[in-house]
């Protein structure tokens, strides 16, 4: 009989543990039908509206959970659905599964499709 090898799961270093990593948090948006019958100046105020009030909630949220200390930054909130946030990658893990957040996508997974610019010549 054969054993069947399973690769071994190295722990992190404490230090790389501990290390901030910078996200983006997708939150979750307004219903439609919140939307629906808004001008453009109403979308804007609805939408930060509940940008600020998710912010606030993952805010208390995260000292709830005793991860503040972990937790260097949460950006200030914006029309879209987005905050940014710079925290250890365990605290990151953990908000995550908050209320309000839809996903995180660490910095260096971001991919865009701009154009880069070429340099000059």
């Amino acid at each position: 009989m054969s054993k069947e090898r399973r690769p071994s799961m190295k722990p992190q270093p404490a230090e790389q543990a501990d290390t901030p990593i910078r996200s983006i948090v997708t939150i979750e948006r307004p219903a439609p039908e919140a939307l629906a019958r808004c001008n453009r100046a109403e979308k804007y105020r609805v939408m930060r509206e509940n940008s600020v009030r998710v912010r606030e909630q993952l805010l208390a949220w995260i000292d709830q959970r005793g991860i503040s200390n972990e937790v260097a930054q949460v950006s200030e909130p914006t029309v879209f659905n987005t905050l940014f946030l710079v925290a250890t990658r365990r605290a990151t893990e953990l908000i995550a599964q908050a209320p309000g957040v839809v996903s995180i996508a660490e910095d260096s997974e971001i991919i865009t499709d701009l154009p880069r610019r070429s340099p000059p010549v």
